[in-house]
């Protein structure tokens, strides 16, 4: 059974340059303000809805809320809605006007799109196969900026390594995919608060371009950490399964979620105003 616990932090300001991702220096650790909230439910992953002011979160083959995408209250710490599906879902992205939220089901290879708040997907992507006949799965959803219905997937096969930047980026548009396919980092992908896109992986961090036609690569940068991370407060503050906190703006890292002994992985998301970040941590 996987712990879940929620707590809201404050950031301190001190800064450290990006490059110095691995630190473990206290100084730089973030002090709790407000209690934790403990859940006993095994989460694969979640991101931040911020049209709701909650989290959703998928849940695999656990005890409770088996195979289901779950919204959860920050604050109380409780389960207030769920999604059941068929099979596993892993990762997940929501649209900023809170309308679609879309799932990856690796199993199937496919990303369903849930219209919110209803409980029943109204669209299902099929990714296809690599070049090897190896099947797609999504490792990372992002939608793009002012176009609810249009989602980015970073497609990779069961072969794929968060070492790696080798994936394939595809655009779909209520379901159908744009014909220009980049290949690239597929470990997390970033909308930033300009509109623009990043995606990770491999400790690469490349600068994509979205048009009508599909999605490129404009410029790739080395030295980024490569541990699973995920964005939030509109693209500009980026985390880590470490619960180390990056400003994308800046380029520094701004702190580090004070994490409990034995903790595996910290799921963060901030609020707005970048004033505190909620940490999810496993133990």
């Amino acid at each position: 059974m996987v712990r879940l616990r929620i707590m809201m932090r404050s950031l301190l300001s001190r800064a450290l340059p990006l490059c110095l991702c691995g630190m473990t220096t206290a100084a730089n650790a973030i002090s709790a303000t407000l209690p934790t909230q403990s859940l006993s439910i095994s989460v694969t992953d979640m991101v931040w809805d911020s049209s709701r002011s909650r989290f959703w979160a998928t849940v695999g083959n656990a005890p409770l809320w088996a195979n289901s995408i779950v919204l959860i209250n920050p604050d109380s710490g409780a389960v207030e809605d769920s999604i059941a599906a068929d099979s596993a879902p892993v990762h997940l992205t929501v649209s900023l006007d809170g309308q679609y939220l879309y799932v990856g089901f690796d199993g199937a290879g496919i990303v369903r799109r849930y219209h919110l708040p209803g409980h029943t997907s109204d669209q299902e992507i099929a990714l296809g196969n690599d070049p090897t006949n190896f099947p797609y799965r999504a490792n990372a959803l992002a939608v793009l900026p002012g176009q609810p219905a249009s989602v980015l997937v970073a497609r990779a096969t069961v072969n794929y390594q968060d070492t790696s930047a080798d994936g394939s980026l595809v655009v779909y548009d209520d379901g159908k995919p744009r014909t220009v396919v980049a290949q690239g980092p597929a470990q997390a992908l970033i909308v930033l608060p300009s509109g623009g896109i990043l995606a990770s992986g491999g400790g690469i961090m490349s600068s994509l371009n979205a048009d009508a036609t599909g999605v490129s690569i404009t410029q790739s940068k080395p030295g980024f950490p490569i541990q699973r991370v995920r964005a939030f407060a509109g693209g500009r503050y980026i985390t880590d399964d470490r619960g180390y906190v990056f400003d994308s703006s800046s380029g520094i890292t701004i702190g580090l979620v004070a994490l409990a002994s034995g903790t595996r992985r910290c799921l963060t998301a901030m609020d707005p105003a970048g004033s505190s970040v909620l940490a999810a941590s496993t133990d």
